[in-house]
């Protein structure tokens, strides 16, 4: 490198979580339903996805969430009639949760979840490109399934900086393209932005277009990107397995005095979406590192008419970069 330093920063680096939506109660699943592949009446076949592990994936992703975080769990008896199994599968989903650490057994107390180290969250110059939304406003479209005032839970009062039991708009949207179910979008939003907000108006207009319609200027939006498994309700909704990948967006928008406005919570069908980016290489020698193009344009061009969509390209997967 003959001494020189690189002016610029690492590509990668630790930041700060953009706030934590954990805490939910454990998800109760009936026989009837638990573990079946949408629109089936059977279990997955063991020989592809055997019922110990179909359970041990679903209860590792409730726990890396927090959903067990306060007392102990729920015990085998519990969780075998939840999940239409056996006592000794769930001591076998036990055991392999114990052995990775993420459980701790205690004699006459029951099953704790031993508590996780914060993730690191890596950023780099790509970041730009996930705050851009491209356009496919024409090709979908929303089914509304929740749309009430609830009081704020302390996650996501934290994210949006009030008080939690703060009164606030909650809604569950899943987006469509082309009749098939693509996300699952779950928003927060302070009373005083959602006085445009009708059912009408959220099955045809862009919901940030609505809250600047009651007179905010929106400012800027932080965003989170990571993965997730699909539970029984979002599996449900988003036509998939139990079990499924899904990519997870977590978005805090706010006005111009720096106020949060909406804490956007997105699941994805990674067969319905995907990242493109283009990358230069930048530096010299062994300092050379890859950063986005910004403004690029990514096929299609940015819209604000999808506001929960994630820098992201719908469809076809054959076209992955």
């Amino acid at each position: 490198m003959n001494g020189q330093t690189a002016a610029f920063d690492p590509a990668f680096r630790r930041i700060p979580r953009l706030c934590a939506i954990a805490r939910r109660p454990p998800l109760l699943i009936s026989p009837s339903t638990s573990l079946l592949t949408p629109g089936t009446t059977t279990a997955m076949p063991d020989a592809v996805v055997p019922l110990y592990h179909q359970i041990y994936v679903v209860l590792r992703q409730q726990i890396l969430e927090g959903r067990f975080s306060d007392g102990p769990m729920p015990g085998e008896i519990e969780l075998a009639r939840q999940f239409g199994a056996s006592r000794v599968t769930m001591r076998r989903v036990f055991d392999y949760l114990v052995k990775e650490g993420l459980v701790r057994r205690h004699r006459g107390m029951g099953t704790f979840v031993v508590k996780p180290d914060d993730p690191v969250t890596m950023g780099g110059g790509a970041q730009t490109l996930l705050q851009n939304i491209i356009d496919v406003g024409e090709r979908t479209s929303a089914v509304v399934v929740e749309f009430e005032d609830v009081l704020a839970p302390p996650d996501e009062a934290k994210c949006l900086e009030i008080a939690p039991g703060t009164p606030i708009k909650k809604l569950v949207r899943v987006r469509h393209l082309e009749d098939t179910p693509m996300a699952l979008i779950t928003t927060w939003l302070p009373l005083d932005v959602t006085s445009k907000l009708t059912l009408d108006r959220l099955a045809n207009q862009s919901l940030l277009r609505l809250i600047e319609g009651s007179g905010v200027r929106i400012d800027r939006a932080s965003q989170v990107v990571s993965a997730r498994l699909a539970d029984v309700a979002t599996a449900q909704y988003l036509d998939v397995a139990v079990g499924a990948p899904l990519l997870s967006v977590q978005r805090i928008v706010r006005e111009m005095s720096g106020r949060p406005v909406q804490l956007l919570q997105g699941l994805y069908r990674p067969d319905r979406y995907e990242y493109r980016m283009e990358l230069s290489r930048v530096g010299e020698d062994r300092a050379r590192l890859w950063i986005d193009n910004a403004g690029h344009d990514v096929q299609g061009g940015h819209s604000e008419d999808v506001d929960e969509a994630p820098a992201s390209v719908p469809n076809p997967a054959s076209h992955r970069v």
